[in-house]
């Protein structure tokens, strides 16, 4: 399928509707450590998002095709576009938008290698968003079930 490329096996769980199979296949190789996708610059992901930032990137996440997207790259270091476009139940051009919207708001990240194009999930963005997040919880506050 992809030739010259030893395509590791991950398996991600099923998600109703949202166009996930199981046992999904990433594009990772052995190499993709040398990529900027695999570093995660820790000073940077212990500041909060700006509210601009944290709009962005909520917005990106809001439509369900969107989050699909992001749990299937989180599932592996790096996926190449073909491998999402199999993947989700969408026609290739719909899920190539929703990849430019997870890209513009810095969701994903994204490099172009030949006559391919590998996704990879932007972890600074993310670990940002949630520490935003988590300092919206109030304190103190009961959390039952």
């Amino acid at each position: 399928m992809y030739a010259g490329k030893r395509l590791l096996k991950v398996t991600t769980p099923s998600v109703d509707g949202w166009g996930l199979t199981e046992g999904s296949v990433c594009g990772m190789t052995e190499a993709s450590a040398t990529h900027d996708c695999a570093v995660m610059d820790a000073a940077n992901a212990a500041a909060a998002l700006d509210d601009q930032g944290f709009a962005r990137v909520a917005h990106a996440l809001a439509h369900p095709a969107r989050v699909a997207i992001v749990r299937r790259l989180s599932a592996c270091d790096e996926c190449v576009a073909a491998e999402i476009f199999d993947e989700i139940d969408l026609a290739q051009s719909t899920v190539s938008e929703h990849l430019r919207v997870l890209r513009e708001a810095e969701v994903v990240r994204s490099s172009a290698q030949g006559n391919r194009t590998y996704y990879c999930i932007d972890r600074v963005t993310l670990a940002r968003y949630q520490r935003t997040l988590e300092g919206m919880a109030p304190t103190g506050v009961d959390q039952r079930p």
